[in-house]
């Protein structure tokens, strides 16, 4: 940035007569004399520079946009001036033609980036030395001519100028580079390992001279590319030739100056940053860099867990594990049972420009949820009515809520109890409209001065309530709403946006409470605020450990399964997923409790008989170590039937009942369960009225049975009949069956 002054060129004084008085020939008389003025001559290594049109260098990055200035100053008496000062002035002042700078860029300036770089100067003094003062034009990013004008005034006052021109005109095609062009594709890119979901990236570069014309090949390394700032759990750069590292290099190809390098992703979600840099001298990066051209892309890498409109965060692997700072032996650490997550939320204006030094404020509610509903498998809040999603677990919450416009009043027409539900000053109202609706204007949240006096549904706030601005806004009772508080976890209380709008802070919360929801809030000064709906997640990688490896078909064994995160720390609300197929079934619940176990029955009595053995995966996560397999034993096929006839209960003289059991077998006498068996009851001798059999157990009076898991199937059956007739009892199992006859 230009040093927006001129130092003092010195005051002018009057010009001074001398007088002198000559005696001649006897006579008298008299001659005026004045002195001769000082004189100046001013050049410069070259009169015309190229406009820098790609990006703004500075002078002591690079010679091609620079011409160095030279003044000599003589006195009255024709000798050069060997001290004193000689002030070099840009005629006309502030220009974006060019300024000037010290011949050794010795005064140095520091943007609001942070970035140190020289000095510049509409009007600058220079000290003579050797006869000689000199300063350095840049050439800036406008055409024109620039007025370099020199000047000197010496002892008595006697002040002269020179005056130069340099004309500032079209870049020049000098073949090497002066900006790096990037093209990033395979956005967006996920950690290693995530099942479907893409890993690498692809960087397309280029580079481009002076005159914004594209660098062919010349055979050399033309690019660096170097992670900085951390590889996020091992990301790696892929170059020319197969390279691989943290720093690999690439070479143009053909006439267009192409060329790429791959990023593939680490274990680490987060903001992986990467380092370009080319060679301004000799388009080489091989044989050292002299005039570095260098830029910086960023390459998102996600998690896959953030879906947020204006969070940027959190990432499941931006988790930090506390410790205690108690003092202990070398090496030791004593974990908090505390885990801390980096937050991010990105502030921009109506067109998606970043907003930087902005302050932003961020609150955090994680009670008071429903009985019961802790552990939980997932959370959503409030959603509007049509929507589906996980259920609600926070306890004071509606669908029917209705901000004042403006005000700073909200009631809602739920139902709701304010007072009994315990709402007190300083708890947080969220509010949560479709944000692609009509009512997304009111988005965000909102601190509660106090309940509306003798109202049990209302409240008033701290902040007033935005007004409206989208066009065909509804209102009345019709926004989604939750109120609660921060009972288990903190959050940090304000942050400033830096230069691409992004605030961050940390929440930090007890592992005890892993996995239970939560709702962050993030608000502007001007009122503007947005919500963003989580979790408290344990670190990734965790594990799943089962205590059944294996089961036999047409049994019920119980299982239980444990969940826990890389710390070993428990995970609760963990939602086990099981893939069930063949006639297998669970009973009982497959979210891990407090201690991230979960307990269930696996059914395998429905599996048909002949089935050949299978694995049943039950899973967590996508980390290798997150899912667990239960093998099932082939299931045997029908072999024996034998068959048994108990009880005879005379209701009249007419009626017997019995009860019929079946047991199935297979060829090494072992029994077979979920095998169908069907019975019939004939009767190959009639003594009178033909008899008949009435099936009472099963009540529905089916003639088919499935064997339990000892192989046993069983059926009651009235019969009526006379004296002298006789009776068999058939079942039939698969291509086997078994008859046995008995009399009346």
């Amino acid at each position: 940035m230009l040093s927006n002054y001129i130092r003092p060129m010195g005051r002018v004084m009057a010009l001074a007569a001398v007088m002198s008085l000559t005696a001649c020939g006897g006579g008298g008389g008299t001659s005026l004399t004045q002195s001769k003025p000082p004189s100046i001559t001013l050049s410069a290594t070259s009169y015309s520079l190229p406009v820098q049109n790609t990006g703004y260098v500075y002078p002591d990055q690079s010679s091609l946009y620079n011409a160095r200035i030279m003044a000599t100053a003589v006195d009255n008496k024709g000798n050069t001036v060997p001290s004193g000062q000689i002030t070099f002035t840009v005629s006309g002042g502030q220009t974006n033609v060019g300024a000037l700078y010290e011949s050794d860029f010795k005064t140095k300036v520091t943007d609001s980036n942070g970035v140190e770089h020289p000095a510049a100067f509409w009007g600058l003094p220079v000290d003579i030395s050797g006869g000689m003062s000199q300063c350095v034009f840049q050439a800036h990013t406008q055409t024109g001519t620039a007025n370099i004008v020199a000047t000197y005034t010496d002892a008595n006052g006697q002040s002269t100028q020179q005056t130069i021109q340099i004309n500032v005109g079209s870049p020049v095609n000098t073949g090497l580079p002066t900006s790096i062009f990037t093209s990033i594709a395979g956005l967006p890119t996920y950690v290693v390992g995530q099942q479907g979901r893409n890993s690498q990236a692809t960087v397309t570069l280029g580079l481009f001279d002076p005159a914004n014309q594209a660098i062919a090949s010349n055979g050399n390394s033309n690019i660096k590319a170097q992670i900085i700032g951390g590889d996020l759990g091992g990301a790696m750069l892929v170059g020319a030739g197969g390279q691989t590292g943290n720093t690999v290099t690439t070479s143009l190809t053909g006439s267009s100056g192409i060329s790429q390098i791959s990023v593939n992703s680490g274990t680490e979600s987060g903001l992986l940053k990467i380092q370009l840099t080319a060679d301004g001298a000799d388009n080489n990066v091989d044989n050292g860099i002299q005039k570095p051209v260098v830029k910086e892309i960023t390459i998102p890498i996600s998690d896959g867990r953030v879906a947020s409109l204006s969070f940027g965060g959190p990432y499941i692997n931006a988790i930090k594990n506390n410790q205690s700072s108690a003092t202990l032996a070398t090496g030791d650490a004593i974990d908090q049972g505390t885990y801390s997550r980096a937050i991010s939320v990105v502030v921009q204006d109506a067109n998606g420009n970043p907003v930087p030094n902005t302050l932003v404020r961020f609150g955090l509610i994680d009670s008071p949820l429903t009985a019961g509903s802790f552990p939980d498998p997932g959370f959503s809040p409030a959603l509007p009515s049509g929507s589906t999603g996980p259920s609600v677990t926070f306890a004071i919450q509606g669908s029917k809520g209705n901000p004042v416009e403006g005000g700073n009043q909200f009631t809602e027409a739920d139902g709701v109890n304010l007072v009994t539900k315990g709402v007190r000053p300083l708890d947080r109202l969220i509010l949560v409209p479709d944000e692609q609706g009509t009512q997304r204007d009111t988005l965000g949240s909102r601190i509660i001065a106090n309940l509306i006096p003798g109202s049990t549904s209302g409240v008033t706030t701290i902040s007033n309530f935005l007004n409206p601005v989208t066009p065909g806004y509804i209102d009345g009772n019709n926004i989604p709403w939750v109120i609660g508080r921060a009972q288990y976890g903190n959050i940090g209380s304000t942050g400033i946006t830096d230069s691409n709008g992004v605030a961050t802070t940390f929440i930090t919360y007890p592992v005890s409470r892993l996995n239970q929801p939560a709702i962050l809030t993030a608000e502007a000064d001007d009122g503007v605020s947005s919500v963003f709906g989580a979790y408290y997640v344990g670190v990734a990688g965790g594990t799943l450990t089962s205590s059944v490896t294996s089961v036999s078909a047409g049994s019920s064994t119980s299982v239980t399964m444990c969940a826990t995160d890389a710390n070993n720390v428990p995970l609760p609300g963990e939602n086990i997923q099981a893939g069930l197929s063949n006639g297998a079934t669970i009973s009982g619940s497959t979210t891990t409790g407090s201690n991230g176990c979960a307990s269930f029955t696996l059914n395998t009595t429905g599996v048909p008989p002949g089935t050949p053995q299978f694995d049943i995966p039950f899973t967590v996560g996508t980390g290798a170590n997150q899912t667990v397999k239960i093998s099932v034993a082939a299931a045997q096929t029908a072999a024996n039937i034998a068959l048994t006839i108990s009880g005879a209960t005379v209701t009249d003289p007419t009626h017997n009942t019995r009860t019929v059991t079946a047991i199935v077998t297979d060829t090494n006498g072992n029994p077979v369960a979920g095998q169908t068996v069907v019975f019939s009851f004939p009767a190959p001798t009639d003594d009178g009225t033909p008899p008949t059999a009435a099936i009472t157990n099963p009540a529905s009076g089916t003639a088919s049975v499935t064997t339990d898991s000892a192989g046993k199937a069983a059926i009651t059956v009235d019969y009526t009949g006379n004296a002298g007739d006789t009776y068999s009892a058939t079942a039939t199992a698969g291509a086997n069956s078994a008859t046995q006859p008995f009399p009346y």
